[in-house]
């Protein structure tokens, strides 16, 4: 069979500012995406068509149902094409649909909100670099995870997904606001809120309170236990005294930029600072225990803090195989004249 150029119509919601610097991020987690596929695929651009913005590709062969999906699943899609001998582009209906529209991570604003695509593309970033980029039940956990955005993206996709925040009137918040949007959406869930404590890794006692969701989206979903998301109000330092090692699939985070605010990385260390070097140090070990082998974790930072080999290394020396290559390195773009946004993506290795 002849081959097949396929457009992705970029998301027309983009704001301008992140539009102009996504095009390379864009075709990077396409290229990820697409490395997966059996068929081989080439000639990725991003094009003007009739008027609007397209990400292109070629593939050797008709790409079948299964990844024609997965390119539904891309931070940016807004609607997919392939094109046809004539010159004309027949649009692909999708036959994967997300559990939730963007609203759940669109309708919560404040100051120094995660850009809801970007977090999108994150969460796909760490997939694709996992052993579990194909499996139907996923795991999610932000370790930092504020008022919940990449949560929030994370059960838009269909995965079980947890957080960590340090800051307890952030979780009230996320908690107030999921309810809320959960009974306006009319699913089906359970509420319940309990305390965990212990000692962490050097004997200190902690408390943790735990908010838990599980929810569906009718009885039958329901019967089967349904899906859960849990906020954690405490220290990203006791993650493995709050969840189960091994737990996840995924860690995707945002770490704090160092401008508005400062990275705890807890009382123990003396209060915040600009740079995660320290919360890093302090978290990864942890981090890594709750990690499946074959998971990915992939945290965004703003880099004029720290480089990108400065933090691959701090990943290495805490046992992660850090993701490296050209692809990899197709992340960084600025956000303001104080942030430079990078991604980096690491590995638990498998067993």
């Amino acid at each position: 069979m002849p081959p097949v150029t396929y457009y992705i119509l970029v998301n027309p919601g983009h704001n301008r500012v992140y539009l102009k610097n996504s095009q390379q991020m864009a075709l990077a987690e396409l290229q990820l995406l697409c490395s997966r596929f059996a068929m081989p695929c080439r000639d990725f651009a991003r094009i003007q068509l009739a008027g609007g913005v397209c990400d292109s590709f070629i593939a050797d062969e008709p790409l079948p149902p299964p990844a024609l999906d997965a390119l539904w699943r891309l931070s940016d899609i807004y609607a997919l094409f392939s094109g046809a001998p004539d010159g004309l582009l027949r649009p692909i209906q999708p036959s994967w649909q997300p559990v939730f529209d963007e609203g759940i991570s669109t309708i919560l604003k404040y100051t120094g909100k995660t850009n809801e695509l970007f977090t999108r593309m994150l969460i796909n970033v760490a997939r694709l670099s996992s052993d579990y980029a194909d499996a139907p039940d996923l795991w999610l956990l932000d370790p930092i995870a504020g008022k919940g955005t990449t949560l929030f993206e994370g059960m838009r996709q269909g995965m079980d997904c947890c957080g960590i925040e340090i800051a307890s009137k952030s979780v009230q918040e996320s908690v107030a606001y999921l309810k809320k949007y959960l009974q306006t959406e009319r699913f089906k869930y359970t509420y319940k809120k309990e305390r965990r404590g212990g000692k962490d890794a050097k004997g200190a006692s902690f408390t943790a309170a735990l908010h838990q969701f599980t929810y569906a989206a009718d009885k039958q979903q329901q019967k089967q236990g349904g899906r859960q998301c849990i906020f954690a109000a405490g220290d990203s330092t006791v993650a493995p005294q709050i969840y189960k090692k091994g737990q996840f699939h995924l860690i995707v985070g945002d770490l704090p930029y160092g401008v508005a605010h400062g990275n705890v990385s807890g009382p123990q260390n003396g209060g915040k600072t600009r740079n995660p070097t320290q919360l890093l140090r302090a978290c990864l070990p942890g981090w890594r225990q709750l990690l499946r082998p074959g998971g990915a974790i992939a945290l965004s930072w703003n880099s004029f803090l720290l480089g990108r080999d400065q933090m691959r290394q701090l990943f290495a020396e805490s046992g992660f195989d850090p993701c490296t290559g050209q692809l990899y390195d197709s992340f960084e773009h600025p956000v303001s004249q104080a942030i430079r946004r990078d991604i980096v993506v690491a590995r638990r290795p498998a067993r």
